[in-house]
Formats: C-alpha cells, structure tokens, sequence
C-alpha cells in the first residue's frame, strides 16, 4: 500500500500540497494540466483500474472490493474532468 494511504492519524488532514498550493488549490488544478492532457489522466485511471481487476491478488479476489474500486475509480475521473474544467477557466 502507498505510504500516506497508512496515515490513519492525519484522515483529514491536506498531506501533499505545499501550503502555497493550498493557499490557491485552482492553480495547483491547472498545473496539472499543463502536464498531462485530459485523455492520457483517464487512461492512466483506466489502466491501473484494469490490473486491479483482473488479478485475483488480495484484496481484489472479492468482488465487493473490486466494485467499490470502480466506484472511487469513477469519482476520481469525475474529479479530474472538474479539475480540468475549473483549470481550463483559470486561462481564459
């Protein structure tokens, strides 16, 4: 598991954003952006969410767990496509 998931003690606290990152979260949006297009952000989300499913590897051999990945997985790109929106405005 990726070590900040182990931070039981800090659930709410923001753990990889700098605190100027934090002071304006749109432009952190918008870098990531700059970077990565849309498409390759989804396919990447995509790919990983494929392995995951076609193992049967703990935890993912229970089929609970693996629809609830899908669910986070489909958050999570609801997330970047808003993401993208919001870093889209910053621009114009």
């Amino acid at each position: 598991m990726f070590p900040l998931f182990k931070q039981q003690s800090l659930p709410e606290q923001i753990l990889l954003l700098s605190p100027e990152e934090a002071k304006d979260p749109h432009d952190t949006l918008a870098s990531l952006f700059i970077d990565h297009k849309l498409h390759e952000v989804r396919k990447f989300l995509g790919d990983v969410t494929e392995t995951c499913l076609t193992t049967d590897r703990h935890p993912f051999s229970d089929p609970e767990v693996r629809s609830d990945c899908l669910h986070y997985i489909n958050w999570l790109v609801r997330c970047v496509e808003a993401s993208a929106l919001i870093a889209g405005q910053r621009k114009e």
